[in-house]
Order: structure tokens, then C-alpha cells, then sequence
């Protein structure tokens, strides 16, 4: 389970729950169906998102049923299935997983460098049309990442644009281009900040250290990432505000899961900003 676009359990009502989970147990049992078991490992919660956010644009009716988990084991779930939306957060998962792979086999030791190498044959190949409609973006960053850019917002608009990019190819997500690349940007920077400390302590690229490097010293580590955090959390916070507004902006468009999006980009999204800016 992987992503941070996620909902606030806590502040979800108990129908919107048992609805979410029927979406990520879908594409989890859909996953495995088309990539194999081990591709359940990789389910992203930024996958089911965006499947749920496409279903919001739609008329077509949702067809529940039942399908065995392997967590725990013969116990039958309620999930979505025949849903073009449910198919779209497949291939949307198994592409983060490839690019995951492809990120490890560049940055990672020999020996993960290796494991990544011999998984490849094991995920399956990814849709030719999603990986040709991000490349551009996806070798922009990995540009940036390699001349160690101290710009974190224009790698993270690289991200965001490979999000939208995505959704103009699907006619039911063109009216939430610009959320989507919104997310896109939060997804990017909340994980550099959420890896900072990790990044220093491997040497692996991370734009906030370099964005802030002169301000760096070994010994006072712990000191330097609260700094980056600090200086960084306006920003995080007005770019949420945006996604919220742009969510309203097209919340009346929507004929189903907008009490689910809306949880998601008023309370997880802020919840995990807030835990990731004061952990150190």
C-alpha cells in the first residue's frame, strides 16, 4: 500500500468507508487478475483516488461483488467491478510501480539495484499510451534529479503535469485537469519532505537539501530538516488550499463520490501535511 492521497478514516461516515474500500479492494483484486498477486504489494492509494475522482464524472451505473482476500485469507470483500474506472486506477498503479522500480534500479545500492532489474519481468508491462504520455515529463525529472536542481516547485510541476497529461487522454477526468496537477504537486513535494532526512542520510537527491543546502551542517541534522519544514509549510498549506478550491470549483459537476473527495482534500490531504511538517 503506497501514496498519500488518501482519506481521513477518522472523519469518513460509515457508508463512504464501506464505498472507498470497495473501490481499493476492486482495483486491488483487478491488479492481481492482470499483473499477478505479487502486484497487490504495489497498490497505490493516489490510484484509487484518481479511479474514484473518475466514477465522480460518471452515469454509469456501479456493479458491486464479491472476491476472496489474501488479508486474511477466504474472506470474501465487497468490491467494484466491470468499471472503465476501476481499469484506469489498475494501469495507474502499475505504471507508479514500474517508474518505482526504474527510480531504484537509478538511485538505490547494487544489491536493490539488482532485486529491481529481476522484479521487472515479474509486474508485466506497462499501458504503451500512459508511459508514452508521461516519458517527457518522467525524463524531465530524472534531468533535474541528475543536476541535483534546488528548485523543488519546478521538478514538482514535472510531476503535476504527468498527472495531467493523464487525464486529458480520459474524457471523464478533463474536468479535473488542474486538481490533478494540483495533487500532483502536493504528492511530489510531501514526499520530498517526508524522505528529507532519509535523502541526507543515503546522499540520494532530494531538491529541499539542495534548495537549503548552505544552511546545512552534519551535526545539527535535526535541526536543518525542522528549519526546511518550517520555511516550507505556508507553501504546502496554500497549495492544499488551492486543490480545495478547485475541488469546490467542480464539485457541482459531479454525479457521485464528492462526499469522498471531498474528505480526502479536507482532511487527509491537511492530516498528513501536518504529521510529515512536525515529524523530524
Amino acid at each position: 500500500m503506497t501514496g498519500y492521497v488518501k482519506p481521513d478514516i477518522d472523519e469518513l461516515k460509515v457508508k463512504d468507508l464501506k464505498l472507498y474500500r470497495a473501490y481499493y479492494c476492486g482495483i486491488c483484486t483487478a491488479l492481481s487478475k492482470k499483473y499477478g498477486p505479487l502486484s497487490r504489494m504495489f497498490l497505490s492509494y493516489d490510484a484509487t483516488f484518481i479511479a474514484i475522482l473518475s466514477d465522480a464524472f460518471s452515469d454509469e451505473k456501479i456493479t458491486f461483488g464479491k472476491s476472496r482476500c489474501p488479508l486474511p485469507p477466504f474472506q470474501k470483500k465487497r468490491v467494484v467491478i466491470e468499471n472503465r474506472s476501476i481499469d484506469l486506477g489498475v494501469e495507474i498503479s502499475h505504471l507508479g510501480t514500474r517508474l518505482k522500480i526504474d527510480d531504484t534500479k537509478r538511485d538505490s545500492r547494487l544489491f536493490k539495484r539488482v532485486l529491481a532489474i529481476l522484479a521487472l519481468p515479474i509486474f508485466g508491462k506497462v499501458d504503451t499510451s500512459l508511459m508514452k504520455s508521461v516519458k517527457p515529463m518522467v525524463n524531465k525529472m530524472i534531468f533535474l534529479e541528475l543536476t541535483k536542481s534546488p528548485n523543488p516547485d519546478e521538478i514538482s510541476d514535472e510531476f503535476g503535469k504527468s498527472i495531467m497529461v493523464m487525464a486529458k487522454m480520459i474524457d471523464k477526468l478533463r474536468r479535473a485537469e488542474l486538481f490533478l496537477y494540483l495533487i500532483g504537486k502536493w504528492v511530489y513535494l510531501i514526499d520530498a519532505l517526508d524522505d528529507i532526512s532519509e535523502d541526507i542520510q543515503k546522499k540520494t537527491y532530494n531538491p529541499y537539501f539542495f534548495k537549503y543546502k548552505k544552511f546545512f551542517s552534519e551535526k545539527d541534522s535535526d535541526d536543518f530538516i525542522a528549519f526546511v519544514k518550517k520555511n516550507e509549510e505556508p507553501s504546502m498549506k496554500f497549495l492544499i488550499s488551492r486543490v480545495q478550491e478547485e475541488f469546490l470549483s467542480m464539485e457541482s459537476d459531479m454525479t457521485r463520490n464528492s462526499q469522498l473527495i471531498e474528505n480526502v482534500v479536507s482532511y487527509g490531504m491537511p492530516k498528513i501535511t501536518s504529521k510529515i511538517l512536525k515529524s523530524s
